[in-house]
């Protein structure tokens, strides 16, 4: 059986995401997106789609307000505005598909902040950073799913042209975004982010190898047709990610399930 791709639009914890702030708004809107994302969580974990939908509808507002707000801050109190702008971006993730246009636009003006000075503001700096590619893999991940369940119903089954397309397409766009968090990963490493951040990084790229290790295990299960050899020059690609994860976690086991 292939590993399941897992589409982890996980949080990042409490205690790396959402800093102690100070100013009584800004502590406001750290508890909206505590209060909402935890609603989702238990929306999904007991089957409640109208409660889901709800939490959904919340995060997106609060990711517009949010925005709003640190645009308002932006001549201010930039560390302030990036603050906001991290609450913004990690609102827009947790909602899926449905957040990820507001994603980009939300955390390119929070990169522009902190161009030249992520030192005095690293944690927030560091997750403009990786909020995108994050998001980016998800979009990704979702693309592979149903070719992924066709291909482990019945691996005998022949891939089309335009399956394959999309896998390559998976695969080289997961491949960039891991690269992205492994330099992001050498700028956390020399900064005074905590180092909870860095394992986190760690254990997203790990997903990020594993949802390309699946794109091109099946690649793999049927000749391909006539001409479409692309699939054979990810064997190199695949290995570098590997070693990369066991330097860094000591294994590169993926999910069975």
């Amino acid at each position: 059986m292939l590993m399941k791709t897992r589409i982890w639009t996980i949080a990042l914890a409490a205690s790396i995401a959402l800093t102690a702030c100070t100013g009584a708004k800004l502590n406001t809107f750290d508890d909206d997106f505590e209060r909402l994302y935890s609603a989702k969580v238990e929306s999904n974990r007991n089957g409640d789609d109208t409660s889901a939908v709800a939490a959904d509808f919340g995060l997106l507002d609060l990711s517009k307000r949010a925005k709003a707000a640190g645009d308002g801050e932006t001549t201010k109190d930039w560390k302030t505005a990036v603050a906001f702008y991290r609450i913004a971006a990690l609102s827009a993730w947790q909602v899926g598909e449905d957040g990820e246009a507001q994603i980009l636009p939300i955390t390119n003006a929070g990169q522009k902040l902190c161009k030249g000075r992520m030192a005095e503001a690293p944690r927030d700096c560091i997750l403009m950073m990786i909020i995108g590619p994050l998001a980016i893999h998800d979009d990704l991940a979702r693309d592979l799913v149903p070719i992924q369940t066709r291909a482990d119903t019945d691996p005998s089954v022949e891939l089309s042209a335009g399956n394959l397309g999309t896998l390559v397409t998976v695969f080289d766009g997961v491949k960039i975004q891991f690269d992205k968090l492994t330099e992001v990963k050498i700028s956390a490493a020399t900064s005074s982010a905590p180092s909870s951040l860095g394992r986190y990084i760690d254990d997203q790229r790990l997903l990020f190898y594993c949802t390309a290790k699946a794109a091109r295990d099946i690649m793999n299960l049927a000749p391909p047709p006539e001409g479409f050899q692309a699939q054979q020059e990810k064997k190199n690609d695949v290995m570098n990610m590997k070693t990369q994860i066991v330097e860094a976690k000591g294994h590169a086991e993926c999910p069975s399930a």
